[in-house]
């Protein structure tokens, strides 16, 4: 039977939604590596290089979940390869902002311009060509996003036929619990996830799975105080006990820490 014009259109439509993330990722990396950093890099980014490389403890609010993926990229390509990690994770993000454009728009325009501006905005493009943070951090929070809004609508879409089981909210669970483990901004994303998750069309069992998850996600900050004990080399603020551990993951050495001004403050930096 032949096809009709609509589905054929709607075949084309999805496979476009798929191919574009990719196209973009590709294209942001490719653009990321001829200006890559070639090693070693002053500043913040050195000192999270040798924190990643011997595994110690970096500047609060100590990044584990980094200094355990740079340790990795380390291995792989010596201290170009912790670079490359800020590239990489920084084309995922351009993907995952060109995929999130399109659920919510519907417009592959959109999409094109989210991708565009997340590869070439300044911000994003100096963060993506050295050994930092950030990068990771953007991808994953826009991870939690997507993952988000893949939960709206396979919850729509379970409707009479019963609820969802919730697997997909235990992976939004972990994701977020790595990306707080990986950098405290994620922190102001909850309460667009407790928003815009669809409570009422999961399965009871759910809330309890994710908050394993979320946990689960968590527990990577383990990795500070465990660092700290073995006497690493790079031992930023000695997180070994409960107290020192939370003064370092607040920000406390700093002198502000983080969170811990007042309202008036933080409308002054408006």
């Amino acid at each position: 039977m032949a096809l009709k014009l609509t589905e054929i259109l709607g075949r084309d439509a999805r496979s476009t939604e798929r191919l574009l993330p990719r196209l973009t990722a590709v294209l942001a990396l490719a653009l990321y590596l001829t200006g890559l950093a070639p090693g070693l890099v002053a500043g913040d980014a050195g000192e999270l290089q040798a924190a990643a490389v011997g595994l110690g403890v970096a500047h609060p609010t100590g990044y584990p979940l980094y200094l355990q993926l740079g340790r990795l990229f380390f291995a792989l390509g010596g201290t170009w390869g912790l670079n490359f990690l800020s590239a990489l994770a920084m084309a995922l993000a351009a993907a995952l902002a060109v995929r999130l454009a399109v659920r919510l728009t519907g417009s592959m325009v959109a999409a094109a311009l989210a991708g565009i501006l997340v590869i070439f905005g300044r911000m994003a493009w100096l963060e993506a060509l050295s050994a930092e943070v950030y990068a990771l951090s953007l991808a994953l929070q826009l991870a939690c996003l997507n993952l988000t809004l893949e939960l709206r609508r396979e919850g729509g879409a379970a409707g009479e036929a019963g609820r969802a089981d919730g697997r997909l909210l235990a992976l939004l669970g972990l994701v977020y619990g790595l990306s707080l483990a990986h950098h405290l901004s994620a922190l102001f994303l909850l309460p667009a996830l407790l928003f815009l998750v669809p409570w009422r069309e999961l399965e009871p069992r759910a809330g309890a799975l994710a908050a394993a998850a979320l946990l689960l996600g968590l527990s990577t900050y383990i990795y500070l105080p465990l660092r700290a004990l073995s006497s690493a080399a790079v031992n930023w603020g000695d997180p070994r006990t409960l107290g020192a551990f939370l003064e370092h993951l607040r920000g406390a050495e700093y002198g502000t820490a983080l969170f811990g001004g007042t309202a008036a403050g933080y409308l002054d930096r408006l």
